[in-house]
C-alpha cells in the first residue's frame, strides 16, 4: 500500500523472470506459514522488506526487518529452494531512512554471497551489491562497452557496483579504479 510498510498481494509481477517469480511465490507461502506480519514502527517488529535475487538457477533472500528474530523454520524452509545459496537479514528501524538496508547484514543460512558468472569472470554477490538482473544483456552490453576501450594507463569506471566491466576490462590499463 503506498505510504506504508502494509503489503497488498499480487498474484503476478511482470517484470521478474519466471525463475524469480517462483521462488517469490515460495517464499511468500512460508513467510504466512511462519505467520510474520508487516513491519510495526512503534514494535520496530516484522517484515519491512523482501529482497530477492534470482539468476541462473541460484537465488539469494533478505529478509529486512524490525528487531525480530526470524524463526529457524522459516530460514531451514527458504534454504530448501532448490538453487538457494543463502538466506540474510537486516535489521532496518529508521522510520525516515530511504534506504532498503539497514546498517547491518547477518548471514543466517547458506554462504556469505552468490557466486554468478559472466564472461570469463566468476563474481560473488552479497544481497546488498548492485548487479544487473538480466545477465546475458548485461555481457553483451559490457562487452560492447570494453571493445570500445582503448589501452591506457588508468581507467575509472564510474558507479561501477560490483566492478564487472572493470574486471572484464582489465587487459586495456595498468591501473583500473573502481
Amino acid at each position: 500500500v503506498p505510504g506504508s510498510n502494509h503489503y497488498h498481494p499480487i498474484d503476478h509481477s511482470i517484470i521478474h523472470t519466471e525463475e524469480l517469480e517462483k521462488v517469490r511465490i515460495q517464499v511468500l507461502e512460508y513467510l504466512n506459514n511462519a505467520h510474520i506480519h508487516d513491519y510495526d514502527e512503534k514494535m520496530q517488529k516484522g517484515l519491512r522488506y523482501l529482497v530477492i535475487r534470482a539468476i541462473n538457477g541460484k537465488s539469494q533472500v533478505t529478509f529486512v526487518t524490525g528487531k525480530n528474530r526470524l524463526p529457524e523454520k522459516l530460514i531451514e524452509d527458504v534454504m530448501s529452494i532448490p538453487g538457494m545459496t543463502g538466506v540474510y537479514q537486516s535489521i532496518n528501524t529508521d522510520p525516515k531512512t530511504p534506504l532498503i538496508f539497514g546498517s547491518s547484514l547477518e548471514t543466517l543460512a547458506g554462504e556469505a554471497g552468490m557466486p554468478v558468472t559472466i564472461g570469463d569472470i566468476t563474481l560473488t554477490l552479497s544481497p546488498e551489491s548492485f548487479f544487473q538482473l538480466n545477465v546475458p544483456q548485461a555481457e553483451e552490453l559490457y562487452k560492447t562497452a570494453v571493445s570500445k576501450i582503448d589501452k591506457c594507463n588508468t581507467l575509472v569506471e564510474a558507479y561501477c557496483g560490483v566492478g564487472a566491466m572493470s574486471l572484464m576490462a582489465h587487459k586495456k590499463a595498468k591501473h583500473i579504479i573502481g
